[in-house]
């Protein structure tokens, strides 16, 4: 079963990246996503995706880039937010379950601003977990989901959660099927 998982960095970081990888490499937060990824692993091989303003777009597998403390200029940052957005649309045709983990303001910019294409390119029968902001759910259409036959669990972010105990049992629930 091929699961991706796309979120975004924190700004809680390991002081010493050397031999880390990105996923190893974020702190806080993002803790919530690896140990996800740990407990997906029983049914797939979960991939996860991140965005980071400090390093772009990376794999969570990849080793954590030398420039990691520099950050990236706003012309690459550009460049890297529009790669991160393309593979989120190709994860959407070829995965069987979707995680999209994003604070309100990262979801407008990577999400919202390429739903149509996200829709348009979404299997139907596919599993999707969603997890923003109230706010930032107003700015989609989930009704496009579900008229290709997917019902999204989605999870409103409160505080630093990225995904609710609740919605987390939910999806494992749904992918044991």
């Amino acid at each position: 079963m091929k699961i991706d998982i796309f979120t975004e960095g924190s700004s809680t970081l390991r002081d010493d990246p050397a031999d880390d990888t990105v996923a190893q490499y974020f702190g806080g937060g993002f803790m919530s996503v690896t140990s996800l990824a740990d407990e997906l692993s029983e049914y797939g091989n979960p991939e996860i995706y991140v965005i980071s303003e400090e390093i772009g777009f990376v794999q969570g597998s990849d080793q954590v880039p030398e420039n990691s403390g520099e950050g990236l200029e706003m012309e690459e940052f550009v460049e890297e937010k529009r790669a991160f957005r393309d593979k989120m649309e190709e994860s959407a045709s070829t995965a069987d379950v979707i995680v999209l983990l994003f604070t309100k303001d990262t979801f407008r910019t990577v999400v919202s601003s390429n739903w149509m294409g996200l829709v348009d390119a979404a299997k139907s029968g596919t599993i999707w977990c969603i997890a923003t902001s109230g706010k930032a759910f107003n700015t989609v259409d989930m009704d496009l989901l579900r008229d290709k036959g997917i019902e999204p669990f989605l999870y409103e972010r409160v505080g630093v959660a990225r995904i609710g105990n609740q919605t987390r049992k939910e999806l494992i629930e749904q992918i044991d099927g």
